[in-house]
């Protein structure tokens, strides 16, 4: 049976509370604490007992998380461990200081839609690497799940609830089925043993249209309107939501939501080829090259020392012209010299042919 832990808390002799966080997408009690071994900020995640009251699927949810450590990607928040203490599930991640991207979305609105397309890249990514490294698929997509990093960096967080396609100990909850309803695939609605990345393209697809659309696809207090509304209701018109989105992006955005999962992208690099291209007029235009010209090549280095030898040779060329100046003046104030002492030499001379008998007077004393 979980209980809620206090602070100061040390699970498994090394993770130490420090202080509640929140509540996490699955009812999950969320703390942030220190690893002491490693004196490193983390994340603590308290399981709810509706998961964990199946030993058999406890021990699977520790493996899964085990199998998913070992996934190395830059919008991955790692995860640590996973155990049992006293009754209590926890799942230790890494942490990141930042804001969880529900909340990016109410303080924000729509968002650009330049600025939602680099995020779903780098989500698809890390989805690509997890299915084709690992074959697993998260199954938990959803805006709690995401968390943004200082600089908007992109994390996917909750592995730990993850499913590796073949595992003989794949994680399946007894009488629970993973995934929040919001953001459910319909074959995660209908409890398809057969489940592969396409299950996470649709629900990330609905993390697209909300990140868009300002609101989530479908709408509704009853988990089992929104798990039949997966299945056969289409979301509101993008267009109609958000008129600046490009008929591109929408177009996009409807091919990861497709109901048929065969109708969406047939791989995560065709996704990422297609969303790749919203961006591409990004990128600036090159300058019209005339025929029979070839365009210079040069690198940055030649470029650099380009510009060096110009300097210098500006500084070379004013220093030349400030030594013309001075040699230019000094030569002017030597000619006034000049000028002035021959007028002196000239009055004193014409003074003295005045007076020529002129002879000083000796002043004697009183």
């Amino acid at each position: 049976m979980s209980r809620e832990l206090s602070v100061g808390h040390v699970i498994n002799q090394k993770y130490e509370i420090v202080r509640k966080y929140g509540v996490g997408s699955l009812g999950d009690d969320v703390y942030i604490g220190i690893h002491r071994d490693l004196n490193r900020e983390i994340m603590i995640r308290i399981l709810p007992s509706s998961m964990t009251s199946d030993p058999e699927t406890a021990n699977r949810f520790i493996q899964g998380v085990r199998l998913t450590a070992s996934l190395q990607h830059p919008n991955i928040l790692p995860a640590y461990d996973a155990g049992d203490e006293d009754g209590n599930f926890f799942f230790i991640t890494g942490f990141e200081k930042g804001f969880f991207l529900n909340e990016y979305i109410e303080q924000r609105g729509n968002l650009d839609e330049k600025e939602a397309v680099k995020i779903i890249i780098a989500l698809a990514d890390a989805l690509k690497q997890a299915w084709e490294l690992k074959r697993i698929i998260h199954r938990n997509i959803c805006p709690k799940t995401i968390l943004l990093a200082r600089g908007n960096h992109p994390m996917l967080t909750d592995f730990g609830m993850a499913k590796s396609q073949g595992a003989e100990q794949a994680m399946t909850m007894v009488g629970f089925t993973v995934g929040n309803p919001q953001y459910m695939s319909p074959e995660q609605v209908t409890a398809d043993k057969e489940l592969d990345f396409h299950a996470d393209m649709y629900c990330l697809g609905l993390v697209f249209y909300e990140m868009l659309a300002g609101h989530p696809a479908f709408q509704d207090k009853s988990q089992v309107v929104l798990m039949t509304a997966q299945i056969s209701k289409q979301p509101p018109s993008l267009k109609e939501e958000n008129n600046k989105v490009s008929d591109r992006c929408i177009k996009v955005v409807n091919g990861m939501i497709e109901k048929d999962r065969d109708k969406r992208f047939a791989s995560w690099e065709e996704l990422i080829k297609n969303l790749s291209s919203l961006l591409e007029d990004e990128k600036p235009k090159a300058a019209p090259i005339a025929k029979n010209k070839k365009a210079p090549q040069k690198s940055d280095s030649e470029e650099a020392d380009r510009k060096i030898k110009e300097f210098k040779r500006l500084l070379v060329e004013e220093k030349k012209r400030n030594l013309k100046r001075n040699i230019a003046i000094a030569f002017i104030l030597v000619n006034i010299i000049i000028v002035i002492i021959a007028v002196i030499y000239v009055i004193d001379k014409k003074h003295k042919a005045q007076n020529p008998g002129a002879v000083p007077v000796e002043k004697s004393a009183p």
